[in-house]
């Protein structure tokens, strides 16, 4: 999902503030400090270096257009342990709870509304894309999870979702690992 991404710009000696806003992907804020330095030229009376020429090719010639990150291929890639090790309430302080849950044999994240089919990834570790269904199918993309595991029990304890800034998020009710007896 994306989140909102904001940027303040302070000009204090024209008492000019630029406050934006949005929704979306901006990788390395790329579109607002243009945009911010677009309404910073018109407001100080400068000619924009961003003009209706540019516009319609931008970001070239600095830079090249982002390339759409091509749909992943997915395969069906059987669990290596039991799908009830997955499934719980998982927290996170900032985005609240998701669920992981069996639904018919079919692993799901539920977040609020929306819900995404797990599906492994071919790897040695528990890695899973995140497929949107339902209203959100189309306008979220496809994206990774990764479950951690303890060292020692390797109960999985925790899920680290991409889509949602890389954030990491805490299974409710798994003991802490037993400590190792230093020597």
């Amino acid at each position: 999902l994306f989140g909102y991404s904001t940027m303040m710009t302070l000009f204090p000696q024209t008492k000019l503030g630029i406050f934006i806003a949005m929704t979306g992907e901006d990788d390395k804020d790329f579109f607002r400090t243009t945009l911010s330095s677009y309404i910073a030229d018109i407001y100080h009376k400068e000619t924009p270096w961003l003009n209706s020429t540019l516009l319609c090719a931008f970001p070239l010639p600095w830079k090249a257009a982002p390339v759409p990150k091509p749909e992943p291929v997915i395969t069906e890639v059987p669990l290596t342990r039991p799908i009830s090790d997955f499934v719980g309430q998982y927290v996170n302080n900032l985005y609240g709870t998701v669920y992981v849950v069996d639904n018919m044999g079919q692993l799901e994240l539920h977040y609020g509304f929306v819900k995404f089919i797990l599906k492994r990834k071919e790897s040695s570790k528990p890695r899973f894309y995140m497929i949107p269904t339902g209203a959100a199918e189309h306008l979220i993309d496809i994206d990774t999870l990764k479950f951690s595991e303890q060292r020692i029990t390797n109960l999985i304890d925790g899920v680290n979702i991409d889509k949602f800034e890389d954030s990491d998020f805490k299974k409710v009710g798994v003991p802490a690992p037993p400590s190792v007896p230093t020597i």
